[in-house]
């Protein structure tokens, strides 16, 4: 589900800037996307916003990590499975 969302939202993003995918960064998003994704920001922003571009999605990558994480616990705990 995951590289689906993942894909949708690099498909309307590259969509809205004008980038030409690749059938290797498509298949790539949907498979790899912590790693893809990235790879696709740096290369499809200008020189001057690749880093806040970059460093959004790692806030992104980590609250949604943390999120996960913390829910798996919290249902852990309420259902007593260790």
């Amino acid at each position: 589900m995951l590289g689906g969302v993942s894909f949708a939202w690099y498909y309307f993003d590259a969509a809205q800037i004008s980038y030409r995918r690749s059938k290797f960064l498509n298949v790539a998003v949907i498979f790899f996307a912590p790693i893809a994704i990235p790879f696709y920001l740096i290369r499809s922003r200008p020189r001057g916003s690749r880093l806040k571009a970059f460093c959004l999605f790692l806030g992104v990558f980590v609250l949604l990590t943390a999120t996960g994480i913390t829910t798996t616990r919290l249902v852990s705990y309420i259902f007593g499975n260790t």
